[in-house]
C-alpha cells in the first residue's frame, strides 16, 4: 500500500527574495538552481475554447465493478515549519 501524506511549509523573505523551507523528503536535488513558475496555466486552459466535438467519441464506458466493502479511518497530518 502506498503511503500518502501532506506537507505544509511557509514562504518568507530573506534580504528580498522569497524563500521556501522544504522537508528533506521533498527537497530538490543540488543541481537545481532555478525554478520557473508556470503561472495560471489551468485558468487559461479552462477559459479556452475546449476540445473538438469528436474528442473521445470512440471511448466506451466500462461496466461498474463489484467490490468487497471495507472501512477505513483517514487521518490527515499537516506539518508546519515556522
Amino acid at each position: 500500500m502506498r503511503e500518502s501524506f501532506v506537507k505544509q511549509t511557509t514562504v518568507f523573505k530573506s534580504n528580498c527574495p522569497q524563500v521556501v523551507r522544504s522537508f528533506k523528503a521533498v527537497a530538490l536535488s543540488e543541481e537545481v538552481r532555478r525554478i520557473d513558475v508556470a503561472g495560471e496555466t489551468w485558468d487559461s486552459w479552462f477559459d479556452g475554447s475546449g476540445v473538438t466535438a469528436d474528442f473521445m467519441a470512440e471511448h466506451g464506458q466500462l461496466p461498474v465493478q463489484e467490490r468487497e466493502g471495507f472501512n477505513l479511518i483517514f487521518v490527515r497530518c499537516i506539518y508546519c515549519l515556522f
